[in-house]
């Protein structure tokens, strides 16, 4: 057997991880994002879950009405590189069915901006939605529990 001097090892070590990850940018393997709906919210997005209370759509219309200015106010921007995405969508606790929906910020870039959306997150339910961002502004919500318009940039 042959002794490798652990300095060595450690290089090889480092070596292979930057040939994983130059396998793993070349293929083109998408990045995930998690973010968790909670009621009339992205939990992610506000940096924290304010266990609002509802039954319905129009409860989250009304406590958005109420509070969504300030909540938006308080966020910070989402900052993504350009490539392929999934993005996990979780109902936290929601009692009724949500989605996701991201498309560009300004109703210009929608025409020109890659878009996804969906619905079917039932309480609990978990589903991907897979996307190749290209850079611009982008708002990504929720219609079925509406959630403000929560924005995120995408660069080079």
């Amino acid at each position: 057997m042959i002794k490798i001097p652990s300095v060595t090892r450690v290089g090889l070590l480092v070596l292979l991880l930057l040939i994983i990850m130059d396998i793993h940018s070349a293929t083109g393997a998408p990045i995930v994002v998690s973010l968790r709906q909670a009621a009339c919210q992205f939990v992610e997005a506000e940096d924290q879950n304010y266990h609002f209370v509802t039954s319905s759509k129009k409860d989250c219309v009304a406590i958005n009405n109420r509070t969504g200015q300030e909540r938006i106010s308080r966020t910070k921007s989402m900052t993504l590189r350009a490539g392929n995405y999934t993005f996990r969508i979780t109902n936290l606790n929601v009692p009724y069915q949500v989605g996701f929906y991201l498309r560009g910020a300004e109703i210009l870039e929608r025409r020109k901006l890659p878009r996804v959306s969906g619905s079917g997150l039932f309480q609990g339910v978990t589903k991907d939605y897979h996307v190749k961002l290209v850079p611009g502004d982008y708002i990504f919500s929720c219609p079925l529990n509406p959630t403000p318009d929560y924005h995120l940039i995408v660069t080079e």
